[in-house]
């Protein structure tokens, strides 16, 4: 009766670390998830201004030193589920190791998420830039003392009009 008991009471205390362990992963499903869902819905939202830009790329910068973080705790519970499945402690792993794959299948997706949305707002940024240079110009216009012909404003006008054209083609 007492061998029952303790048998028992092994298995529970392998359920424990196992719910341990299931309950941290749970976690960094959720956050990945939800920054899955954040980047799927925003994906295409390039900005109003090069402000807007900018604030989107501080967002994202915080965003992945966040996913580093959790990258690193996702690690650190596979290489813990790895210890328990080596100390013979079965009870849990089928689920705990179901999780770690959904887990390690969301951090790819979000890291390659984030790239992208990366190259898109720094694409944005250049894009901006160009409208700024091209109203740059315009003020130039504005500042001469009258001496440059009307036709020399036009085209550099449609000089300044070819160079955006050509960036959103490039696109």
């Amino acid at each position: 009766m007492e061998e029952a008991w303790q048998k028992k009471m092994v298995v529970l205390k392998q359920c424990v670390q196992w719910k341990g362990v299931e309950a941290e992963v749970e976690k960094l499903v959720e956050w990945y998830e939800e920054k899955v869902d954040i980047f799927e819905k925003e994906m295409g939202d390039v900005g109003q201004s090069m402000e807007d830009v900018k604030l989107m790329l501080a967002e994202l910068k915080d965003i992945q030193a966040e996913a580093k973080t959790n990258d690193e705790s996702r690690r650190l519970m596979n290489g813990r589920a790895d210890e328990l499945i080596e100390e013979g402690n079965i009870a849990g792993r089928t689920i705990v190791k179901s999780k770690l794959e959904t887990l390690d299948g969301l951090v790819a997706k979000l890291t390659e998420m984030t790239s992208k949305r990366a190259d898109l707002l720094h694409r944005s940024m250049e894009f901006y830039q160009k409208i700024k240079e091209f109203y740059d110009v315009l003020g130039e216009w504005d500042d001469s003392d009258g001496s440059e012909s009307e036709s020399s404003a036009v085209e550099s006008q449609i000089y300044a009009c070819r160079l955006i054209r050509d960036k959103l083609e490039e696109r």
